[in-house]
This record gives C-alpha cells, structure tokens and sequence, in this order.
C-alpha cells in the first residue's frame, strides 16, 4: 500500500505530498504516461525552486492510488474524501438550510399573524368596492342617553344587539361601513370604510375561516367605535341616516343602512324634548315638522334602512310604557314613509342585552337634552280636545282575572280627579287583550276588566261612562306582535274623556 504524508506544511489548504517509496511525489506533478503493462511512470517534472523533488524512474501503479482514496488532477495530486468525509462536511451546510427553512417558517408564520391581528382590527381594506357590490353602513347612536352613567345604571349593549345585522352582512359579502353620530351632522364619523367581508380564496373551508375572521374583524370595529365619546350634546338620528346614505350614493348593488339608537332624537326637525310621547296627534306634527327638510334630501329609494333599540334608553333615564313605546315606532314607521323606504323598513322596539361599559361623557357640551314620558296616570290629549290614560292590564289586574288590584287603585284616583276637573260629559273604557288564546275568551275577559274600572270610576264620582271590549288590536300597538314586549301593547285598559 502507498502511504501517503497528510503533513501539511504552511497554508492548510495546500494539497498534501505523497511518498512512494523512498521519493516524494512533487505537488506540482502535471502529466503522466501510461505504460502498457496498466501502469504509470512516476510524474515527470522538475521543480523550478530546486527543491528535492526529482524525476522518479519507478513506475507507479494506478491501483494504488486507488485503495488510497487519490486522484492525479492536472494541477496536482489531491486526497479524495471517503463518504463519512464528505457526509461530515454537508452536516454544517444541511443545518444551515434546516435553519433557514425554520426560519422563514416562523417569519411566514409572523406576517401571518400581523396580518390576522391588521385584519380584526379592520385595517385590511386592500380592495377597492366597485358599485356593484353589495354595501352596509352600520351607525351607532353615542349621545349620552344611551351610555351607563357609572353609578351602577345600564345601557344598551349595541356591540351584542349589532351580531345578527353584521353576520347577515358577511353572509352577503357587502363591504361594511361603521359609524358614530350624535347631535350634529359635522360629527358623524366613519371609523372603519369599506372592510372587505368576501372571500378570495376558492376553497370552502378557508371562506368559512375568512368569514369568521370578518366577524371577529367587524365585532372589534364596533367596540371601538363605541369607546368614543360624544362630540355635541343630543342625537339627530335624521341626519345621521341622510349622512349614510350618502356612503351609498355611488352604490348600485343592494344597499343598508342599520342604525342602533333609542330612537329619541333631542335635535333637527324630530327634536321630541317639546313632544307629548303617546299622543297620537305629535306624530303628526313631528313628520309635517320633518317634511319639509327631507324632500330636500334625495330619498333612501332602494335602500333597507334597519333601526335596532327604539325605546331603550340608559336604565337611569326616564323609561317608555309599552304604549309609548309602541308610539316610538310608529312614529319612525311614519318617517319611514317621508323617507320613501317603508317597504324596506324594520323598526324594532324588542329589549335589548344591557351593559355597564359604556359611561358618558364628562365634558358639559355632550350632556343630552331630557325627554320626560308621561306616566300612566297623566295622560295625553286627543286630537279631538280630549284627554287619554293608557293603564297596564298586567297593573291592574292578576292574569285572567278582572278584579282590580288593590296597589293599582292610586293610579285610578289621579286619573278620576283628572277627569272631573275637566268636567268632560263622556267617559270611555275600553279594554284590550292580547290575542293568543281564543278570540271569545278574550273578548269576555277584555269586555269584563273595561266594565270593571268603568264601576270603580262610578263610584269614585265620575259619571257618563260605558265600557268596552276588544279581542283586537290595540290603537298603535304591532298588528302582528313578535315579543312580549309588543304583545304587551294589547293588555291594557284605555280610559278616553271627551266633550
């Protein structure tokens, strides 16, 4: 076997010498002639320094350069390396690239992660809406009568009654538009524009994931609108619509407006603060004092305009009757009609999930204008000069019974010194019950209450009375009741004194 000499002198990366025999093999060997009998003649050169390197008459075999693991390269004689060398030698480079994989892995899975985190934040709007596209503008009512007024009171929890309209919107992949009003139409603000709700990915699961993220996304836009603090006192719930409406002037696609509030405005055209609220003949005059200023505006023809927390209030606040309440949604119900949209018009007075979060704001220009309902037993002019008291059945009387309750009878004598100083000649009573059982029974049950209070009104001096009974619907009460509240409208008992 040939040794080999491994000793490298100076520089490491010089090629080591190879000893045959009793010679050494110069570095700078260049050529070789093979023999005929498979061999090879030492390297044929002579060393321009000199040195000891010189012509070797032996010949050398291939074979044995072979089993040493040697190849003669035209510069030179270089060791080659056995496969655990060369394996060692790639160890460093294969870390190197697991290393950069992993951390393009994680650098991947960063981005990602801002992205998400841009995203629930509604910062991701990339995509420009055509007008095509189907649009929502969401407005959020932030005047103070509905914010907690940090002693314990509660408001509405708009960010909770807001899910059904903003999963219904990412249903329909609309761009989604969020806003804040309160009493002046220059400080409607639009926080989050246009985010994207639809997909662009092709791939059912990653459309259900992109779905839920605009949810999240759009949940996280309303709580941040609703941290902000009102900028002018009172809500003009008008021009907030006329403000979002004009979102969507460019919009040919299906278009909508959901605005959460209580429906209380305390400013423009529909200021309600000098407004009897239950009387009938104020909704009149409310919508002649609107028309005016709303035919100046273009309509919302082809709009659905959906209105979520009519009649609800901060729990400190003075709170609406059912009748009242359901005089709210007439009321918008009407100016929906001004607003040529009643076809597509929803106006809910359904409770509400309260909350403490939300408090008021401490700078004096926000504070509301107060709104006073009138209770039960003050009553509220007709239109024809008389004066009306709408009284709670469920007050009055124990269920299906008509024995009036012994706590309800302070009500029913404010109500009949009322009538006798008015000295009216005519008194009637008519009673009402919801109609979810058999018509018959309750028409016994309304016509027998009526009868009752008419007796109880009789004997505490008021005199020209006649009761009746109905197993209908109720004056501004909801024709087709959906929650209790609105059926509660039909339990009652009206007492109406004219001339």
């Amino acid at each position: 076997m040939v040794p080999i000499d491994r000793t490298v002198r100076g520089d490491a990366r010089r090629r080591p010498s190879i000893t045959i025999g009793r010679r050494a093999l110069c570095r700078g060997a260049t050529r070789f002639v093979p023999g005929a009998d498979g061999t090879q003649p030492g390297p044929h050169r002579t060393p321009a320094n000199g040195s000891g390197c010189t012509r070797s008459p032996r010949p050398v075999r291939v074979r044995d350069f072979v089993r040493q693991r040697t190849t003669l390269f035209p510069k030179g004689i270089r060791t080659h390396r056995t496969g655990e060398q060369r394996r060692r030698e790639r160890e460093p480079i294969m870390m190197r690239i697991i290393a950069l994989v992993i951390a393009a892995a994680v650098a991947a899975s960063t981005l990602s992660a801002c992205v998400s985190a841009k995203q629930a934040a509604c910062g991701d709007n990339t995509v420009t809406a055509t007008p095509s596209d189907g649009q929502t503008v969401v407005l959020i009512d932030a005047s103070n009568s509905v914010r907690a007024d940090g002693k314990g009171g509660t408001a509405p929890d708009y960010a909770d009654a807001l899910k059904d309209a903003i999963a219904a919107a990412v249903a329909r992949n609309d761009f989604v538009t969020v806003g804040t009003f309160d009493g002046s139409p220059s400080t409607v603000d639009f926080p989050t524009e246009n985010y994207v709700t639809k997909s662009t990915r092709n791939n059912e699961g990653h459309q259900t994931e992109d779905a839920q993220t605009a949810r999240t996304c759009l949940a996280n836009a309303l709580k941040a609108a609703l941290a902000q603090e009102p900028k002018s006192s009172g809500s003009d719930i008008l021009a907030a619509v006329d403000m979002a409406r004009e979102k969507l002037a460019k919009s040919t696609g299906p278009k909508t407006i959901v605005i959460a509030t209580d429906g209380v405005p305390t400013t423009g055209c529909a200021d309600l603060t000098h407004v009897t609220i239950g009387d009938q003949a104020s909704i009149e005059r409310v919508v002649e004092n609107c028309r005016p200023s709303l035919r100046l505006r273009p309509n919302l023809n082809g709009i659905t305009l959906e209105m979520i927390g009519i009649g609800r209030s901060a729990s400190d606040l003075s709170q609406p009757t059912y009748v009242q309440l359901s005089w709210l949604q007439d009321l918008w119900s009407k100016l929906c009609e001004v607003l040529k949209t009643k076809e597509a018009c929803s106006v809910s007075t359904a409770p509400i999930k309260s909350g403490t979060d939300r408090r008021r704001g401490t700078e004096q220009k926000s504070a509301d204008p107060v709104v006073k309902y009138p209770p039960d037993d003050e009553g509220y002019k007709t239109a024809n000069g008389g004066v009306a008291f709408t009284l709670s059945a469920d007050a009055l009387f124990s269920p299906n019974s008509d024995r009036i309750k012994r706590d309800a009878e302070a009500s029913l004598v404010g109500i009949a010194q009322q009538i006798a100083g008015r000295k009216d000649t005519h008194v009637d009573v008519n009673g009402y019950t919801e109609a979810q059982a058999d018509e018959q029974l309750n028409l016994d049950l309304a016509t027998r209450r009526a009868n009752a209070v008419k007796n109880w009104l009789n004997a505490h001096g008021v005199t020209g009375t006649a009761a009746h009974g109905s197993a209908g619907t109720a004056p501004n009460c909801h024709p087709k009741p959906q929650n209790d509240t609105e059926r509660q409208c039909n339990r009652r008992v009206d007492i109406v004194a004219t001339k």
